[in-house]
């Protein structure tokens, strides 16, 4: 069979329905010329993110020329993940055919894995999202040959593409670095929204990334726009013809009324809060005339503070002939789906319209206008920019059903007088009010595709000040890259990257909020920081920090918070009004509130950063950071972050850790178990460990009580009913185990791959961290067969990547090196448990322990017992046993590659080496494969004189920033995926 056409492909994966002919068109000329500098300049509704089906076609069809990784970034908080949804939909048809044009690309994106590693996947690519603080799905990052679909914001990729990924642990952003800076196609939508980071990508691909001989050159920029601004970069301008205008379903789109009546809002005083109640009372008394005709009907505000005002307004007052629901960018994304897949079906594009049903409100910010494929019959929004008023009309009668439909444009008469200035639009509010007021018939506008007007002038010219003012982003140079390349030991000064991602005026950093009703977690909030060496203090802390390592801090579970928010709120201070736009704030200053005496020391969290967790106060709170607050606090209400709230927050740990890591975990703690509002009969029989009894026994007892859970979920559980049959049949099997973790028992068991079938959009995949954890899988493994499974797995990748002969054996050198410094007695002794008489009677070395890595407590006591020093890595003593052998590197063209991906295997030594010496100077010796390998503990390679600093700035410049991070992330993460096979095995 001849490779089928991207029409054949396209109708196989949609059910018969053909493209739209600059889809067509696209596809042949990407096949033809590449990817790169094209602009494509397509209306709203056009449907931009088919972009993605064509990527995956053209990697299908020309490997060699196409990026593996496509990642669609919007600058918005992403509510209704449109382009996940529509690449699951599109995952799923490929791997569901048997034969057919559809079978034949997904075998094409099979062969780009085949053989690459023996780790199964039912998909032929992956589906990730990244939106938060944290990977909320990491398929895309275990692999580096994987053919990748995801959608993410432009925070997650900047901040990994630039070596400072937001919420990933320090140690591991070279991997993210080296997978997002090649072969990579980002798509980069609504690019007027993002124009700093559209010239930073620009600087990238133009200046800063170079062809590397030996490594593919597969790195491609592509900006996409329905109100797209000139762009000097774009060498390929593609937008609709005639073809596409005659088109009868685009057609229906492009030429669908959309009127809008212009009305004014009278608002005085100084008080925000009261102009906000203001305008959110004519927002809700339009709403409720719009749906006269209209029963699905939009309310899209410039403030979550507003719009929470016009819920309460609609549900206290209106409750009986209406629904109204909540949708901002600052909630849960575990609460968050399941508004979205419950109550906001109603407004999916394509739906069928019942006129039976209640009338539903949504109510919304700006996080819905990209990324949200929602169709309103109406639309009550507050001026904003003729850019963002464009994007929310985009979300009426989508699809052209209604062909004529009804809204309302509110303008605060404070906004919208001549010469106001706004924190979010500046000016843009007034002289879009100004503007539409000019081309308005009878008081209304018509924001139809085809009959809104160009905003120009008299004479033809652009009206620039109808758009935000967006700032450019700083000049890029080379020292910038040579700091943020540095991760293992960050640099003073740290360049914000932040300026290079929204610009210099608009930078207004993030961090991630996670409530916990943690044991003792109250406890330490508000003690001072100067207590950390009290002894009761230390044993609180540990525990807390054991119980988060039981069931870790996961994306489903955060809400994003711009930081000055967050410090405010910690400090007790009250937090100006929150936008759903990047510097969205009202009050948008970053620094810490002024305290005084104990309270500048007082704790208000902790920052989640693995065994490195450790507690902050408001002023040491950092954009990026993940804050693990106590539950009792509150902070959220109408399932979206809201400061004043003081109701304590549902710990939904356990549900995160179904959902988004196929584990399911109960705690069997008061404070959580009480959210889930249990029948009396089982709250009062919770499981408790009795004496000296083992958790082996514990855990069978416990399973009596698991197997008495009702076959319905209770009220106070807010999964889907299949996730509680789930949960409750996987904790009543043989695999389910109990865990002590800081005073609290938790049982946990891995939920079985037929089960996971049964989960709504399960997302069962996690990067291995660069935690001390890493080797501890609950299985031993021979140091022996670690080595030869990651060579085999390493040099597999590279040559799947299309990596030259020499690099190949150059990463399979390394992999086979990487771990000999655990010959390490002490190591040794670490990975037995402290137990000295099993290391003594092995028959061989080990690389992996039967420890598992949940138990921080007894990982603790076992390294104090085997006498291995704190901060002391095995990795460096690799190093050493291999620089000490001429005879190991003699075949390899470049041994300084060698030996930096050896000593760097964990994040370490880019540049600097962890700063620890060993206190004794033991000898250690291994005889690996044919050859012996020796050093001495004491090796110094610590000091800065080593030649480690030196190798890493050698190498960056013979690799590239990006390239050298892409050669770490193949020997890294072929380690990472050989220690799961080996656990599963």
């Amino acid at each position: 069979m001849t490779f089928p056409t991207f029409t054949e492909f396209y109708r196989a994966v949609h059910g018969e329905r053909s493209p739209f002919p600059w889809q067509i068109r696209l596809a042949d000329k990407v096949l033809d010329r590449g990817w790169s500098g094209m602009l494509l300049d397509l209306p709203t509704g056009t449907g931009k993110t088919s972009a993605l089906d064509i990527a995956l076609y053209c990697l299908a069809r020309a490997p060699d020329r196409m990026p593996r990784r496509t990642l669609l970034v919007v600058d918005r908080r992403i509510v209704v993940d449109q382009g996940a949804d529509h690449a699951r939909k599109l995952q799923h048809a490929l791997d569901v055919a048997t034969d057919g044009p559809a079978y034949h690309v997904a075998n094409a994106l099979r062969a780009l894995t085949e053989g690459a590693t023996g780790e199964t996947s039912a998909s032929c690519f992956g589906v990730a999202v990244m939106r938060g603080g944290m990977p909320r799905d990491n398929d895309w990052a275990r692999r580096p040959d994987m053919p990748v679909l995801g959608v993410s914001t432009v925070d997650q990729v900047g901040s990994r593409l630039l070596f400072r990924g937001y919420g990933v642990n320090r140690l591991s952003a070279s991997i993210h670095a080296g997978l997002v800076g090649n072969d990579t196609l980002i798509l980069l939508d609504e690019v007027h929204l993002a124009v700093p980071f559209a010239q930073t990508l620009e600087a990238i691909r133009s200046r800063y990334r170079r062809s590397v001989p030996g490594l593919p050159d597969r790195f491609a920029v592509v900006t996409m726009s329905a109100t797209a601004r000139p762009a000097a970069e774009a060498t390929c301008v593609f937008g609709l013809d005639d073809d596409d205008r005659r088109d009868p379903t685009l057609d229906l789109r492009l030429s669908a009324h959309k009127h809008a009546q212009l009305v004014a809002v009278k608002v005085t005083g100084e008080e925000e809060a009261v102009k906000q109640a203001v305008l959110a009372r004519h927002a809700v008394s339009e709403a409720i005339k719009l749906q006269h005709n209209a029963r699905v009907v939009a309310i899209v505000v410039n403030r979550v503070d507003t719009a929470r005002l016009a819920l309460h307004l609609l549900r206290t007052q209106h409750a009986g002939s209406t629904n109204a629901i909540l949708v901002t960018g600052r909630m849960r994304p575990i609460d968050r789906d399941r508004v979205v897949h419950d109550d906001l079906a109603r407004a999916d594009a394509g739906r069928s319209r019942n006129d039976s049903d209640m009338p539903l409100v949504v109510v919304a910010t700006q996080c819905i206008e990209a990324g949200a494929d929602l169709d309103f019959d109406g639309l009550v929004t507050e001026c904003a920019s003729l850019d963002a008023l464009r994007q929310r009309f985009g979300r009426v009668d989508r699809r052209g059903e209604l062909r004529e439909t009804r809204s309302v444009v509110l303008g605060r008469s404070d906004q919208i007088a001549e010469g106001a200035e706004d924190p979010i639009y500046g000016g843009a509010i007034a002289a879009t009010w100004a503007w539409l007021s000019s081309v308005a018939s009878a008081g209304s506008v018509d924001f139809g595709v085809r009959w809104l007007p160009p905003a120009v002038d008299a004479d033809g010219r652009a009206l620039p000040k109808v758009l935000v003012q967006v700032p450019d982003a700083p000049v890029m140079l080379p020292a910038h890259l040579d700091a943020w390349g540095q991760t293992s030991i960050l640099p003073a000064p740290d360049p914000d990257i932040a300026l290079w991602l929204h610009g210099p005026t608009r930078a207004t950093a993030d961090v991630q909020v996670v409530w916990r009703a943690l044991e003792n977690l109250g406890g330490l909030e508000g003690r001072e920081l100067g207590e950390i060496e009290a002894e009761d203090y230390g044993r609180t802390l540990t525990a807390v920090v054991d119980q988060l390592l039981a069931v870790r801090p996961s994306t489903l579970e955060s809400i994003t918070v711009p930081i000055g928010a967050a410090r405010r709120w910690l400090a007790g201070n009250a937090v100006s009004s929150i936008a759903d736009v990047v510097a969205g704030d009202a009050d948008a200053s970053e620094a810490a509130p002024r305290q005084r005496g104990a309270e500048r020391n007082a704790i208000v969290a902790l920052r989640w950063d693995g065994d490195d967790t450790q507690p902050v106060t408001v002023e040491l709170i950092k954009p990026g950071d993940i804050l693990v607050v106590d539950a009792s606090r509150g902070g959220l209400k109408d399932e979206s972050f809201d400061p004043e709230s003081t109701t304590p927050v549902s710990d939904v740990g356990d549900l995160a850790q179904l959902r988004g890591r196929g584990q399911a975990t109960v705690r069997l703690s008061p404070a959580t178990l009480s959210l889930w509002q249990l029948p009396n009969e089982l709250s009062a029989g919770v499981p408790e460990r009795t004496g000296d009894e083992s958790l082996i026994g514990f855990a069978m007892r416990s399973r009596e009580w698991f197997e008495a859970w009702p076959p319905d979920p209770p009220k106070g559980f807010t999964g889907t009913k299949s996730e509680w049959h789930a949960m409750r049949k996987t904790l009543i099997s043989s695999r389910s185990h109990a865990v002590q973790a800081g005073g609290t028992l938790l049982v946990t068991a891995p939920v079985s791959k037929s089960m996971r079938k049964e989960l709504p959009r399960s997302e069962l995949s996690e990067l291995i961290t660069e935690d001390d954890d890493s080797s501890f899988r609950a299985v031993e493994v021979p140091l022996t067969k670690h080595s030869e499974d990651v060579k085999a797995l390493a040099e597999r990748y590279a040559l799947a990547l299309g990596f030259s002969p020499s690099l190949v054996a150059h990463l399979r050198l390394a992999a086979w090196l990487h771990d000999v410094g655990k010959a390490d007695p002490r190591f040794q002794r670490w990975l037995a448990g402290g137990d000295e008489i099993r290391v003594a009677s092995a028959n061989e070395l080990l690389a992996k322990s039967a420890l598992p890595s949940g138990n921080a407590a007894k990982r603790r006591w076992a390294r104090r017992r085997a006498g291995y020093p704190d901060g002391y890595r095995h990795e460096l003593l690799s190093l050493a046993m291999i620089a000490g052998n001429d005879d190991v590197l003699r075949d390899v063209q470049d041994p300084e590659l060698v030996l930096h991906l050896v000593a760097s295997h964990h994040g370490w030594c880019r540049p600097f080496p962890p700063p620890v010496d060993d206190p004794e100077d033991l000898p250690v010796a291994l005889q690996h494969g044919t050859t012996l390998l020796a050093a001495t503990t004491r090796h110094r390679l610590s000091r800065l004189d080593s030649g480690v600093v030196d190798r890493y700035q050698t190498l960056t410049e013979r690799y590239g920033w990006w390239g050298l991070a892409w050669l770490e992330a193949v020997l890294r993460l072929a380690d990472h995926r050989a220690s799961e096979q080996e656990s599963a095995e």
